[in-house]
């Protein structure tokens, strides 16, 4: 857009001195006014680039964000503009523990809190300290109650209390509940888990901060800067550079605020309190964060959820309101169908975004198939319509102009669901790139060997016999099941043959492969394949060995490691010039190295005091995903992602799948077992109850919404219909939009050229598929030669030709 329409004129007229709820529908231009209320504030007199800042959902919305200040503002910013809350609060605790003389914290990885946790567990279980008779050890021991701990945990932070604190609280109210017919306390079962919960984090936190002082999890940054707000002059306007106070902004812009937590509202209320004014920009209809707890209702009354938090009311200046009302994303059946799906969400107190209508700019005839279901026979079908309707448009079939792979995204409900439908695509060669969650190190075979070297090199944990050859029929052997048994069977002929005849079989094979590692001759010790292996891992860990030796860190053995390998140069061939799964699996393998050689630069140089062999074995250990900073291929894919994945983001062609029976929507109770979001709600002052079966049902849909929405093109969603699969109730909202008989060949050279063959055998007389199949055939495509199959001569069909193709009398030459 080069203009703003009236309804955005009035937003960017609002006083930025005053708090404001910006609503509007999915396209309606928010960010865009969100950037022009950021540069006009930068002209106003008394205010320069820190009086103003935005806050992202997430990090990747806010490094799109920042380049589109920076082109509006028309300059590079000193600082920094854009932060997501926790960042905004590792800022502020940063900036206070420098006023104070104290150390700067650092960030509590969930892979560090897990572990303690467990341990914790593991050393009450051991004492008979657990007193609850639902706690079980096998509940206790699992990850599930570590993941629901984990999210008592967070509660906890965003409301400020201590365990100690709600453990007197809970204990006082059960009391009190005793004395009453009805009470809002919690269920007494549930009540009592908590207790036994609490206590377990008491613990945990105690051991931390012992263990770990300085550091800190996401939502206790928040916590803590939030008290921090509290307990250091706060300083305005040009007085406030003074090198002892603590800089507040005057104007906080929040994009997407219908993500916005109790952590992230608490934070915000503490900047009130210091003079800040807060300015939410979003639409309830799209939150898609209920996982993480329930969301704030800040975009449908924002004064008073500031207040519920401590920050001051202002009755003589109430919280100011604009309203978008045109929809640029969309054309008219695009808008006319995300409305409709908009209008069964609940409105949560604010539902005047949902009159946007589609700019008269969008011609309403300008796509009239925009929104298409189709139901599916296999999953098999599925994936094969996907990946037709992905390359058609790539290769601008059925379009004006082609669409690259990163104009298209695949949204799956789950993200273990987009793991596996990325991996399918790429077989039907379709670039694919997964934006769903951090990074698994653990699950990539190539970084577990990488450590074990690594453990190896550093003299932590040597490898032993066994270990290599599990090394040898790996990734970085290279060879297969048989190769090994190949090789074993040559160290056990070698050791019969020479003075070790009278040992076992096994000790005799162990002997050696342990020496042809250990002391990598000139030769192999067998002439073979295997052997060759051997020398080479022995090689590896060798260079590794030297660097330590000569005082490298733990990041230049594993950079020395690496290189021996070989692999870069073969991977990086693969990933920039291969093709299907073998370029997916480079760049995925890549990335990984990547992620394990940033994960040790970290430790490195923060100057670390946890010793090396720790880190690699919460590497090896970890299975929660973890953020990471790390260079990933910069390659044109699509992104499969969740529906929180595509938060901030849009695309030509965007593909739903997912919307099964039982799937999505997904009706299971989320975290029964402690109640998280029971606590929640109580701590709001609310009845301590679980989300109803409708609320559950409305969040589901404000997924869909979002995740059909994100389109600015072309939308398909797909299902399953056969005997395990069922269409759900929400892919019946689609049922005018439902298209039959999509293509599913796969549309490469080598599908069509079985298309055509295809064909050609059910009617031999197909001149078009033959002619096709001749022309493909002197290009030198694999299959469509009669050399290479049954092929079939022009001159005299339904003629067999079994010579090479053309013939000397055929009219195919």
């Amino acid at each position: 857009m080069t203009h703003f329409d009236p309804s955005q004129m009035r937003v960017l007229a609002l006083d930025p001195e005053r708090h404001a709820r910006i609503l509007g529908a999915p396209g309606t231009g928010k960010t865009e006014v969100l950037v022009e209320t950021f540069r006009r504030v930068l002209h106003l007199p008394g205010w320069d680039e820190l009086d103003v800042l935005a806050l992202a959902p997430n990090r990747l919305v806010a490094s799109q964000l920042r380049p589109l200040l920076e082109r509006s503002v028309g300059r590079a910013f000193g600082g920094t503009p854009v932060r997501t809350a926790t960042s905004f609060a590792f800022a502020l605790l940063n900036r206070a523990a420098a006023i104070e003389g104290k150390t700067a914290p650092r960030l509590l990885t969930g892979t560090v809190q897990d572990e303690t946790i467990a341990a914790v567990v593991d050393g009450r279980l051991a004492a008979g300290e657990f007193s609850t008779a639902e706690l079980v050890p096998e509940i206790v021991q699992s990850p599930t109650y570590r993941a629901e701990l984990r999210e008592l945990w967070r509660v906890l932070d965003d409301f400020g209390l201590t365990p100690q604190q709600l453990m007197t609280e809970l204990k006082e109210v059960q009391q009190v509940s005793r004395r009453e017919a009805h009470t809002r306390a919690p269920d007494v079962e549930l009540a009592n888990r908590w207790l036994e919960t609490l206590s377990i984090i008491a613990s945990v936190a105690d051991r931390l901060a012992v263990e770990r002082p300085t550091e800190l999890s996401s939502s206790a940054l928040l916590r803590e800067a939030t008290a921090a707000l509290h307990g250091i002059a706060v300083a305005q306007g040009a007085g406030a550079k003074d090198s002892g106070r603590l800089r507040i902004p005057k104007l906080i812009l929040v994009d997407d605020a219908q993500e916005l937590g109790e952590g992230e509202l608490a934070l915000l209320a503490g900047c009130v309190r210091a003079g800040s004014a807060v300015w939410v920009f979003g639409d309830p209809d799209l939150a898609t964060g209920t996982f993480q707890g329930e969301r704030t209702r800040v975009l449908a009354r924002l004064n008073a959820e500031l207040e519920r938090r401590g920050a001051f009311a202002s009755p003589a200046q109430p919280e100011q309101c604009g309203v978008l009302s045109t929809v640029y994303r969309h054309n008219s059946e695009l808008r006319g169908f995300v409305g409709e799906l908009a209008a069964r969400v609940g409105a949560v107190g604010a539902g005047e975004q949902r009159n946007a209508i589609a700019a008269e700019s969008v011609s309403p005839d300008s796509d009239p198939d925009a929104v298409q279901f189709v139901v599916a026979s296999s999953p098999a079908e599925q994936i094969g319509i996907i990946a037709h309707r992905l390359r058609a448009r790539k290769l601008g079939l059925g379009r004006d102009e082609p669409v690259s792979w990163a104009e298209m995204a695949v949204i799956c409900r789950t993200r273990g669901e987009a793991g596996r439908v990325a991996r399918t695509l790429a077989s039907h060669q379709v670039p694919t790139g997964v934006a769903a969650g951090g990074v698994i190190l653990r699950e990539h075979q190539i970084v577990r060997e990488l450590i074990r070297l690594l453990q190896h090199a550093l003299d932590i944990s040597p490898l032993d016999p066994h270990e290599v050859l599990q090394l040898a029929g790996g990734v970085i052997g290279g060879l297969d099941p048989v190769a090994v048994r190949r090789l074993r069977g040559s160290l056990l002929l070698l050791g019969r043959q020479g003075v070790h005849a009278s040992e076992g079989n096994e000790p005799l094979v162990e002997g050696f492969v342990a020496e042809a590692f250990t002391h990598p001759g000139e030769h192999p010790i067998v002439d073979s394949a295997g052997g060759r292996v051997l020398r080479k891992l022995g090689r590896t860990a060798a260079a590794g060995v030297r660097v330590r030796e000569s005082g490298g860190t733990a990041r230049e053995v594993l950079w020395a490691l690496w290189e021996k390998t070989g692999l870069a140069e073969r991977w990086q061939d693969d990933a920039l010039e291969g093709r299907g799964v073998r370029s997916e699996e480079a760049h995925k393998s890549l990335d990984a190295v990547m992620g394990l050689f940033f994960a040790l630069q970290r430790h490195e140089e923060q100057d670390s005091e946890r010793p090396i062999q720790l880190l690699l074995k919460e590497l090896l250990d970890s299975a929660i995903p973890e953020d990471s900073l790390a260079q990933r291929a910069e390659r044109e894919a699509i992104t499969v992602t969740t529906p929180q994945g595509a938060i901030g983001r849009e695309f030509q062609i965007v593909v739903v799948i997912g919307t099964q029976d039982g799937s999505w929507p997904n009706l299971r109770a989320r975290g029964s077992l402690l109640g998280a979001a029971t606590l929640e709600r109580w701590l709001r002052g609310e009845e301590a109850v679980a989300p109803s079966r409708k609320e559950t049902i409305h969040d589901e849909l404000r997924l869909l919404v979002h995740s059909c929405s994100r389109t600015r093109g072309e939308l398909l969603v797909c299902a399953i219909a056969d005997e395990n699969h069922h269409p759900s109730a929400f892919f019946r909202f689609g049922e005018r939009c439902l298209v039959t008989e999509l293509p599913s060949a796969r549309l490469t050279l080598r599908g069509a050229t079985a298309q055509l063959r295809r064909g050609v055998t059910a009617d031999p007389g197909d001149e078009s598929s033959l002619r096709s199949l001749v022309a493909l055939a002197a290009e030198g495509v694999p299959g469509a030669a009669p050399t290479t199959g049954m092929g079939y001569c022009l001159r005299a069909p339904p003629h067999h030709c079994m010579t090479s193709w053309p013939t000397p009398n055929c009219v195919c030459r």
